[in-house]
């Protein structure tokens, strides 16, 4: 192949005695049609230093059940010059025909000169009418369409019932009562919704009153006159079986009622102080390990809300407790790192450097980008494909939202989340021993909640940044039984260019970005070879959530998520022109494109109950379905140490395109142990089918489909020894159709004095991928996912860690971990290792499987509390090394993404009158340069990467308006930190008469110097 875009060549022909509908046929059509067999080996291309006959498609491609496609080197050929032609849909009903393999015919006949014009003309809208005719953009249409029906039905709930006259509802009453007394209520509010009383009686005692009220409901009231709070609960025993303690709850916003996930519940027992964390519905049990005379004081927290305290009797507890917390003046979403059944002080820690990490690059904020001063998390620039894990690449970091996988994560190459941070309540990071309800990635789980609506009141915030608009609005169901949320947002980089908007879309594509200085020869504007043109770009996200509560604390929650991207960039080029006769006419100036489309529509259905005194069940079912497409005119390949002519460098095209749909469903349970111990058991059900083609230069044609179902049972326990021993221990069982594979995942984690200032843990864990993501090396695109098949089987990862936790006091927390990860048949795109083959050079798949690859590292933390502010310094010293038996003669390598040193410090100082400062300085020493180990560049290291980010919080009250001002830079003193090294074309006319083109390696810069801003109301 050319280091050119191939030119026009001579027309196909029609060969005698073939029917001439299929002419007709392909002009009236953007797909191809199902051709007979009479036609379908009826055309040719005449020959040509690059032009081939056509081969009757539709009999050369056989494939298996695995939906693999098997062709001779010949048939590759032949149907990778017609995709690289741009023929269309040609992956579509053509490649599931059947009709047998038909014979080359040779002979002359009429030109083809408009079918190709044709098929040219509607090339740029092969990968759109691929899309159409899958029927992805119609789920988008019909969501759109239902979005007013279902305003009209949420408006038709929020009417409250007609009450009798002189009869006012339960909530009212006790509003009133909060209003003229000191007293404080807690409660559930679905406990008292749809319930109501007398309004005038006995008014000179109304707490009395009420009390009265309440018992014809079934509920009880507890008051607490030292703290002036009052307790509702339903009239039940709070006692189990056996005379042990047992208290249940639930911790609620005392703002909306919505409840908040993963709260820390603690208190104090035989002088040392006890922890719990509530699960994903905020809901709680708690049994101490021995009977305590006297009051058991609870403290409910989470960030973001002032923590209450209740006092309680021990010997007399209620039948459930509800922990109203009040919001603070910060809004956010937490950010969990653990997610365990209990809590641990360790917590805060991890938990306040990820909650001032993200500051945002364009304006709006980035959950993902909260997680990068995490010592385990390896420093990223402003474009990012996902997380990079203790050395796991990021294909192995793993998104869930509400339970079900969303399979691109983010917008804009990593620029933003692909979720709108307004519709998120809590962000659970599983990084290390992952527990064995959950199926644990390589590279850590990332699981995300949808916010819960207001079950008070109605409620909106809308957000104006540099880069998107985005709004939300929330509100009340069935009498404040229920609640819904819908948010959206939407870009403005094209239609308005704020701190160059448009610059960062070709950025984000890979067209000319910023490199290091030319060499002196090739330092003038005739060296260029390539022009940036106009830019297109659009994403967009859509959250909605219907959450309803029963008296009895049953929870139905629906939620539903759609997002996607559309971009685009234009650029000219100047290619080689193989008929040039003079020297002047030895290049052509042509235009090419960059284009980059995903989208991602998925629904969860949770149903959670309490179902005994000591057990709390959970029933989900959802779906995700997933769709992309990329395609590069003027894509930049390396060939390996075995290159044709010498030239290990050349332009061509490639393309690739996906469609996933997973289905799961899953049943699992908590259940409290009659010991100090708490047990989670269950399954989950996935049901995956997948398409992924890829046309590139190396892999002509490649087509899959596959389909597959994983069942996985576990059984997770938590338990604790009075105050010297805490362990999680768990199993995790999986059956994969696809190869009828059956694998065990054994995890264990322990921690050794974990109430007292200086505690030490460590764990094991195996888990196993059988979902695969694909990347290219230096391009950022939407993901694209493989499956396992029975010819290979999953990655498996084996992890060990271990650790010290000190609080010496004075604020202080520290921590230092050890880790050692193994890591088989890891899937790594051929491309990316493309020049450092030494083996094979023809691969059935476009991707290498049988990488091996270990991890290991310490990692270092430590924070200080300063009255309100906080500092966090962290530091990781890592090495990541990669193996294959064809690449590199087979020898160990650092792929690009290992660095040995990293450092991070950040800072949350408020200055007060409403304004926040905040800090995040980071420093890593240079990224592995692969291009080393083939000999093409000589570079072993690249420059290390450090940066400056700083921010400014404002937030004022006024009467019923919130308002809040974010402004933000990053890389404050714009510092060119080189992300990666790759070769550039470039025209050397300095010291030969004929123009020569060639390739040098040069460095590629990170984001410079952006600033961005934020205005957000509530109202």
């Amino acid at each position: 192949m050319n280091n050119s875009i191939l030119p026009p060549g001579p027309p196909a022909t029609l060969l005698p005695n073939c029917s001439t509908t299929l002419i007709s046929a392909l002009r009236s059509r953007p797909v191809w049609p199902q051709i007979p067999s009479a036609d379908a080996s009826c055309w040719m291309m005449p020959a040509g230093p690059w032009r081939m006959p056509v081969l009757p498609l539709a009999g050369v491609l056989k494939r298996e059940t695995t939906g693999r496609m098997y062709l001779s080197t010949t048939e590759k050929q032949h149907y990778g010059a017609l995709r690289r032609h741009k023929y269309g849909t040609v992956s579509g009903s053509l490649l599931n025909s059947e009709i047998n393999r038909q014979t080359i015919k040779h002979g002359g006949g009429p030109g083809i000169s408009a079918l190709s014009a044709t098929i040219k003309q509607n090339s740029h809208d092969g990968v759109a009418s691929r899309i159409r005719h899958s029927g992805f953009s119609g789920n988008i249409t019909v969501f759109a369409r239902l979005i007013p029906l279902i305003i009209v039905f949420m408006i038709m709930l929020l009417q409250d019932h007609v009450t009798a006259q002189g009869t006012t509802s339960l909530r009212n009453l006790i509003s009133s009562i909060e209003d003229q007394t000191e007293y404080r209520f807690l409660f559930r509010d679905a406990l008292v919704a749809g319930k109501y009383g007398d309004r005038h009686a006995a008014p000179a005692d109304p707490v009395a009153n009420l009390q009265h009220q309440l018992k014809s409901h079934q509920i009880a009231m507890r008051v607490d006159t030292l703290r002036r709070q009052i307790i509702l609960y339903e009239i039940k025993d709070g006692r189990s079986v056996g005379g042990k303690i047992v208290l249940r709850g639930q911790v609620i916003d005392a703002r909306s009622g919505g409840r908040l996930p993963y709260a820390t519940i603690s208190w104090y027992e035989g002088g040392r102080l006890r922890g719990a964390a509530a699960n994903e519905a905020g809901y709680f049990q708690i049994s101490p390990v021995q009977e305590m005379p006297g009051s058991l004081i609870l403290n409910a927290s989470y960030l973001g809300y002032e923590s209450a305290t209740i006092d309680l009797d021990p010997m007399h507890l209620p039948g459930e407790i509800s922990l109203r917390l009040q919001p603070s003046g910060y809004y956010s979403s937490e950010v969990i790192i653990t997610g365990t059944q209990s809590a641990s002080a360790n917590d805060t820690l991890w938990r306040s450097a990820a909650q001032w990490g993200g500051m945002p690059a364009v304006g709006d904020v980035s959950t993902i980008r909260y997680l990068t001063p995490l010592p385990s998390v390896s420093v990223t620039g402003a474009l990012s494909d996902g997380l990079i894990v203790r050395g796991s690449k990021s294909d192995g970091f793993q998104v869930l939202l509400d339970g079900i996988q969303i399979f691109n994560q983010n917008h804009f190459f990593g620029l933003f989340d692909a979720f709108n941070a307004d519709a998120l309540q809590t962000v659970g990071f599983y990084y290390d021993i992952t527990p064995a309800n959950l199926a644990g990635t390589p590279g850590g789980t990332l699981s995300v909640l949808t916010r819960t609506g207001s079950q008070h009141q109605l409620q909106a915030q809308a957000a104006l940044t540099n880069s998107t608009i985005k709004g939300s609005a929330d509100g009340p169901l069935a009498s404040g039984r229920g609640s819904w949320l819908i948010a959206g947002r939407s870009s403005l980089m094209d239609n308005m260019n704020w701190f160059n908007g448009t610059d960062l879309i070709a950025w984000g594509l890979n067209v000319d970005r910023k490199t290091s200085v030319l060499p002196p020869q090739y330092d003038n504007p005739e060296a260029r070879v390539l022009f940036p043109g106009s830019t297109k770009a659009m994403f967009y996200d859509l959250h909605g959530k219907f959450y309803y509560e029963w008296s009895g604390g049953k929870r139905l929650t629906l939620n539903a998520y759609t997002g996607g991207d559309n971009t685009r960039a234009g650029a000219e080029r100047l290619v080689r022109n193989p008929d040039a006769i003079l020297p002047r006419d030895r290049f052509n100036m042509i235009d090419v494109q960059t284009r980059n489309r995903w989208g991602n529509q998925a629904a969860t259905l949770h149903f959670q109950t309490p179902a005994a005194n000591r057990l709390y069940l959970h029933n989900m079912a959802g779906f995700s379905r997933y769709y992309a497409s990329f395609s590069k005119d003027d894509f930049t390949y390396q060939r390996g140490i075995q290159s044709v002519n010498g030239q290990r460098v050349f332009i061509g095209e490639f393309e690739n395109e996906n469609a996933l749909t997973e289905i799961k469903a899953s049943q699992y349970a908590d259940i409290l142990t009659a010991g100090a111990g708490a047990i989670t058991t269950g399954y989950a059900l996935h049901y995956w089918h997948l398409n992924y083609e890829e046309d590139s230069a190396f892999q002509a044609a490649y087509t899959n489909e596959s389909e597959s179902i994983l069942l996985d049972f576990f059984l997770q326990h938590d338990w604790k020894d009075k105050s010297w021993l805490h362990t999680w221990s768990g199993i995790r069982t999986h059956y994969y159709s696809n190869g009828d594979y059956f694998y065990l995942s054994p995890r264990f984690q322990f921690r050794l004095f974990p109430e007292h200032m200086v505690s030490i843990g460590g764990g094991y864990s195996r888990n196993y991928q059988f979902l695969h993501k694909l990347t290219l090396q230096n391009i950022q695109t939407a993901a694209f996912w493989i499956l396992t098949d029975k010819f290979k089987e999953p990655t498996i990862v084996d992890q060990l860690s271990g650790g010290i936790y000190m609080r010496p006091g004075f604020g202080a927390s520290l921590q230092a971990e050890l880790f050692y990860k193994t890591h088989r048949n890891l899937r790594y795109h051929q491309i990316n290792n493309r020049m450092l083959l030494t083996g094979i050079t023809n691969l059935n798949y476009p991707w290498f499987m049988n990488n091996e690859a270990t991890a290991s590292g310490l990692e270092l933390m430590y924070r200080q509390q300063a009255g309100s502010m906080e500092f966090i310094h962290s530091y990781t010293l890592s090495e990541v090394t990669y193996r294959n038996d064809v690449i590199n003669n087979g020898e160990p390598f650092n792929p690009e993404w290992d660095r040995r040193h990293q450092y991070t410090f950040s800072m949350n100082a408020p200055v007060g009158g409403g304004f926040a400062l905040r800090g995040l300085w980071m420093y890593a020493s240079g990224a592995a340069n692969v291009h080393a180990l083939s000999g093409a560049d000589d570079r072993e290291r690249l420059d290390a990467y450090h940066r400056l980010d700083l921010g400014i919080h404002y937030g004022h009250r006024f009467s019923g308006l919130d308002l809040e001002v974010n402004l933000a830079a990053y890389n404050v003193y714009n510092r060119d930190n080189t992300l990666y090294r790759d070769p550039v074309m470039v025209i050397d006319r300095s010291t030969r008469v004929i123009p020569v083109a060639e390739f040098i390696y040069l460095d590629v810069f990170d984001l410079g110097f952006q600033p961005s801003f934020e205005i957000r109301l509530r109202f």
